[in-house]
C-alpha cells in the first residue's frame, strides 16, 4: 500500500449537500451510495470542465450527508474556490480534507486484507477500525487496485509513494482528470466522460447541462480522447501540451512515464484517432503512437 501524495480530497456535507451537488455537477447523485462511486465533472456555463473527480457518499445519514470527491491535489484549491461560489445560499460546508491511501496489487495485502480480497467489483465498502474511519473502492485497471479514503493517523502509517504507477493505470484504463493548466479548456464528451458514465442526462439541471445535452443529442461531438505513447528520448508532455494532426490540434489530458517512454491521453479531431501522423509539440513533433496495453 502506498500514499499517494499527488491526489487530494474535497468535503461537501450539510443538510443540502446533495441537492447542491446535482445541481452543480455532470453525474447523478442518485446513483452514489455507501456502496457505489462515479466519475464526474463540474462544468462552467459553457459545458467546460472546471475539474473531475471520483464521488464517494461517505456516510448514511439522509438529514446531513457527507460526500468525497477526489481529483489531483493540485486542483483542490481552484475546485474549492469553484464550489464555493454556488454555495452562498445553500446549508453546506465544502473544506479540504483527509488523505488518500491506496493499494495495487493483485492481493491486496497490508491494511484490511480480507477486505479487499473479497471485493471483486467495481463497489466501495465502508470500514469502522480502531484507527479510524475507511472507505474502500475498486477502482478499473490492467490490475487490480484500490482507492483506500482514511483518516490522517492511518495516512501516517504508510510509507513510500507510486503517484507515477497509479497515474499510469488510470491512463491505461482510459480515465481522464483535469489539472490547473487545462481547467476550462475541455467539454466532458471530448475527455470520453459519457462513455465512462460521468454524465447523467435524465437528472435536470446542472452547469453547463444544456450545452452537454445540445452536444449528446445532436451527436456533434468532433473530438475524442485516446491513449497514445511518446518513445523515450522526447522532452516529458505535461497536461495541456499541443498534439498536431493534419492542420486540427488536441492536447495533452494526462502523462506518465513508463518503460521505454511516456503514456498519454490526448484529445484529438476524431478523423485522427487512429494517431496516424500526430505530433507533438509541434507540427513537425516526435510522432506518436497507439498505447499499447
Amino acid at each position: 500500500m502506498s500514499y499517494l501524495s499527488n491526489l487530494g480530497l474535497l468535503s461537501v456535507k450539510g443538510p443540502d449537500a446533495k441537492s447542491f451537488l446535482q445541481g452543480q455537477v455532470t453525474c447523478n447523485l442518485n446513483e452514489v451510495s455507501p456502496t457505489q462511486s462515479r466519475l464526474g465533472a463540474h462544468c462552467n456555463l459553457q459545458g467546460r470542465m472546471l475539474s473531475i473527480f471520483r464521488i464517494y457518499q461517505a456516510n448514511e445519514a439522509l438529514d446531513n450527508p457527507q460526500y468525497i470527491l477526489s481529483m489531483p491535489a493540485s486542483m483542490v484549491p481552484l475546485a474549492l474556490h469553484n464550489f464555493k461560489k454556488y454555495a452562498l445560499f445553500s446549508k453546506v460546508s465544502i473544506d479540504d480534507v483527509s488523505a488518500t491511501l491506496t493499494v495495487m496489487g493483485e492481493n491486496g495485502a497490508t491494511l484490511q486484507d480480507k477486505a479487499l480480497k473479497e471485493l471483486q467489483i467495481n463497489e466501495c465498502i465502508h470500514k469502522k477500525l480502531a484507527q479510524g474511519n475507511q472507505i474502500i473502492c475498486r477502482i478499473p485497471g490492467v490490475q487490480p487496485r484500490f482507492e483506500v479514503i482514511a483518516t490522517l493517523p492511518i495516512a501516517a502509517q504508510i510509507e513510500g509513494q507510486s503517484s507515477h504507477e497509479w497515474e499510469l493505470q488510470d491512463i491505461q484504463a482510459g480515465i481522464p482528470t483535469i489539472y490547473p493548466e487545462t481547467a476550462s479548456l475541455i467539454l466532458p464528451h471530448h475527455a470520453n466522460l459519457s462513455l465512462l458514465g460521468g454524465i447523467s442526462y435524465d437528472k435536470g439541471c446542472y452547469l453547463g447541462q444544456e450545452i452537454i445535452a445540445r452536444m449528446q443529442y445532436r451527436g456533434n461531438i468532433k473530438k475524442q480522447m485516446v491513449a497514445a505513447f511518446l518513445p523515450e528520448g522526447n522532452p516529458a508532455p505535461t497536461p495541456g501540451t499541443p498534439v498536431f494532426a493534419h492542420e486540427t490540434t488536441g492536447m495533452v489530458v494526462r502523462a506518465a512515464p513508463m518503460q521505454s517512454g511516456y503514456a498519454l491521453l490526448v484529445i484529438l479531431d476524431s478523423t485522427a484517432a487512429n494517431l496516424e501522423n500526430v505530433h507533438l509539440f509541434s507540427l513537425d513533433g516526435p510522432l506518436l503512437t497507439a498505447l499499447q496495453v
